[in-house]
């Protein structure tokens, strides 16, 4: 068995969102041990994957 490197590709985008909001993810996220981006990512999954689609 041969080793393989898997590289995720990023981009950038820029949002804006509540001071409030932005504070709830970075405390969430240093509980978790995890950095504010993989937090929001891992949420934004989680919220698309169970998103209601007859809204």
């Amino acid at each position: 068995m041969k080793f393989k490197i898997n590289k995720t590709e990023y981009i950038n985008r820029t949002f804006r969102i509540p001071k409030c909001l932005s504070e709830m993810i970075a405390r969430r996220a240093q509980d978790a041990n995890v950095s504010s981006n993989e937090f929001v990512i891992q949420a934004l999954k989680f919220a698309l994957k169970n998103l209601d689609e007859q809204e």
